[in-house]
């Protein structure tokens, strides 16, 4: 009786035995126990059933049997002649009309043949980095029902859609949290706006200096007396002898980062006979957070985060390079501060 057998998933109809679905490559599980019955139609074909004798009715006598005659042995039938097309990863003669290989579901499409070289029967599969696996299972996906397909597709959107929820319901701007995140990436900051600086105390500074000019000018704005030997009581505590910088602006803003030049400019005289600040003490609220200088007249970016919103700084100088110059200048200056922000 010939049967064969129906595909589960395109639901085409495949030859009796087939491990694959010659048409979208789906395994049919023939060799499986209850599976291979089950899944064949019939073709149509009528069953013979036999007529029950009965016991009563005598068997007829048989004919007298001729003689036999001797007759020529049959021919050999010449084997089949292929028509289709054999398959690279097993051998099994396919026909040209599929796509992929009825015994072990290799594809069969010409494309695929035609842009990768064929593997010899037997050889492993390799790897994901095997460009003709790649081939495979890209000739393979494309095969699939579109459901299938996009089903990556779709569950990445699924994802970044209950992110973008979960930020909402929480309180959070989606938006400002992706970019708050790559401006902490990438390092983009940019000077507060309208800060102002003021000394503490007031007649800290030293003579022919103005520190208002301190923010962004990088010119002789602020210096404060340091006598030889004079320490600080602490790494963010004032010098008795030195003064402090008060530097403040109107919007809240969390500072991402300091901006500062170290003493006056390369080209002013006096700045080998001063001291150059080594370490500031940059105080907000009741934290206190040293930052170490280097002794060149370049601007110095220096990492710092007050983690919350501020509206003023104070910075103090804690330690100074030794200065050998003779007749010393007892003075320790910044040319200039930039306070930043991520904007």
């Amino acid at each position: 009786m010939a049967t064969e057998d129906q595909c589960s998933a395109c639901g085409e109809r495949n030859p009796a035995g087939s491990a694959f679905c010659v048409f979208c490559g789906t395994y049919l599980g023939w060799d499986e126990p209850g599976r291979g019955p089950a899944g064949r139609t019939d073709t149509g074909a009528t069953p013979v059933t036999e007529r029950p004798t009965t016991a009563t009715q005598p068997a007829p006598p048989s004919p007298p049997q001729p003689s036999p005659v001797p007759s020529q042995p049959a021919p050999t039938p010449a084997p089949p002649t292929s028509s289709g097309t054999p398959c690279p990863n097993c051998g099994q003669d396919n026909p040209a009309t599929r796509r992929f290989c009825g015994r072990c579901g290799y594809p069969l499409v010409a494309a695929t043949a035609a842009a990768t070289p064929s593997r010899p029967a037997g050889t492993p599969q390799r790897g994901w980095w095997d460009p003709e696996a790649r081939a495979a299972r890209r000739e393979y996906r494309r095969s699939l029902p579109p459901l299938y397909r996009w089903r990556r597709v779709l569950v990445s959107l699924g994802v970044v859609v209950g992110v973008v929820l979960v930020l909402t319901l929480t309180g959070n701007n989606p938006v400002g949290y992706v970019q708050e995140r790559w401006r902490e990436l990438t390092g983009d900051v940019q000077p507060v706006d309208n800060v102002t600086a003021a000394a503490r105390p007031k007649g800290s500074v030293a003579p022919t200096y103005d520190i208002k000019n301190l923010p962004g000018s990088r010119e002789e704005a602020w210096a404060t007396a340091w006598p030889e030997g004079a320490t600080a009581s602490g790494e963010c505590w004032e010098s008795p002898a030195a003064g402090a910088i008060v530097l403040r602006w109107d919007e809240p803003t969390r500072v991402r980062g300091l901006d500062v030049w170290a003493g006056l400019d390369a080209d002013n005289s006096d700045r080998a006979r001063q001291f150059l600040p080594k370490r500031l003490g940059v105080t907000f609220g009741d934290l206190c957070v040293p930052l170490d200088l280097k002794s060149t007249p370049d601007r110095q970016r220096l990492p710092f985060d007050t983690k919350t919103e501020v509206t003023s700084l104070v910075i103090t100088v804690a330690d100074v390079y030794p200065n050998s110059a003779t007749p010393a200048e007892n003075l320790v200056a910044i040319g200039g501060i930039e306070v930043l922000h991520q904007p």
